[in-house]
């Protein structure tokens, strides 16, 4: 016969559930961004595929990819600001920034090159 578990806690012998565990504050978002999330990362990759396609020495993906890495610091900016009660305007820029970033730097670019 094994002998009792002198370090277990008291609530395994007593057969009492543990309380749930409420998640931090600081670590829950609303779960609308999961979608706009989606459909951003879907964009950005048909995007990037596109932008490796043209022959062009790699200078479209090149200002594509600056584009999606500024398009990820403004969605963590716009998590960092409001992330259990996100406007539609939040949810729109998560989704649909990367289209606008893009034009931009593609007007930039033509305007440097």
């Amino acid at each position: 016969m094994s002998e009792p578990n002198p370090y277990e806690p008291p609530r395994a012998e007593l057969d009492v559930p543990a309380a749930p565990r409420r998640p931090a504050e600081g670590n829950t978002y609303d779960p609308r961004y999961n979608g706009a999330m989606g459909t951003a990362l879907a964009l950005a990759g048909a995007m990037l595929l596109l932008g490796a396609l043209v022959l062009d020495g790699g200078t479209t993906l090149r200002w594509l990819l600056a584009a999606t890495l500024c398009q990820c610091v403004v969605v963590l900016l716009v998590l960092a600001r409001r992330p259990r009660s996100p406007t539609d305007a939040d949810l729109a820029i998560v989704r649909y920034g990367i289209l606008g970033l893009a034009a931009i730097f593609f007007l930039f670019r033509v305007m440097v090159l």
